[in-house]
C-alpha cells in the first residue's frame, strides 16, 4: 500500500515537472523566430536634439560621443549636446572637434535635472521633433535614429 501511494506521489511530481518544462519549451521555441516584423520606414525624417548630461564623465563621454556619430541618419537632422559638468577643458574642446555642442553647466548643486533644464535654455532657439536623452556612457547601434 505504501509503495503505491509514493507511486501515486512520484507521478504526480513528474507531470509537474513535465508540465513546467513543456511550457518553457513552447516560449523557446517560438522565441528563435526571425521573421519578425519590420516596420515601415518613416516618410518624414524629424529632427532630434541628442543630450548627454554628463558630471565628472571625462572617461566614458569621448567614447559615446564617438559611436553616435556613427548613426546612419542625416547629420543635418540631429545636434549632439553635452552638458559639460565639471568636466576637463580638454574633453570638451574633444567633444567640440567630433561635432558635439557644450553647454558648461554653472550650477552649484549637481543633478540631472538641474542638467536637462539647463540643455533645453541653452537650445530654446531651434526646435526639434524629439529630444533623446542618453548617459554618459551609452553605445547606440548606428540605426538607433532611424528606429526611433
Amino acid at each position: 500500500m505504501v509503495i503505491i501511494i509514493i507511486h501515486i506521489i512520484e507521478i504526480f511530481f513528474f507531470i509537474l515537472t513535465t508540465i513546467s518544462v513543456a511550457y518553457l519549451f513552447f516560449f523557446a521555441l517560438f522565441s528563435m523566430k526571425e521573421n519578425l516584423p519590420k516596420h515601415k520606414e518613416a516618410k518624414k525624417k524629424h529632427k532630434f536634439l541628442v543630450l548627454f548630461p554628463a558630471y565628472k564623465e571625462d572617461i566614458v563621454i569621448i567614447n559615446s560621443i564617438e559611436q553616435f556619430i556613427k548613426q546612419d541618419y542625416p547629420k543635418e537632422l540631429y545636434d549632439i549636446l553635452v552638458v559639460s559638468d565639471n568636466m576637463t577643458e580638454e574633453t570638451d574642446n574633444t567633444i567640440i572637434a567630433l561635432g558635439g555642442e557644450i553647454a558648461k553647466a554653472n550650477y552649484k548643486e549637481s543633478s540631472k535635472a538641474k542638467a536637462l533644464n539647463f540643455a533645453i535654455e541653452c537650445k530654446n532657439d531651434k526646435e526639434y521633433d524629439i529630444i533623446v536623452i542618453l548617459d554618459a556612457d551609452n553605445i547606440v547601434e548606428p540605426n538607433f535614429l532611424n528606429e526611433i
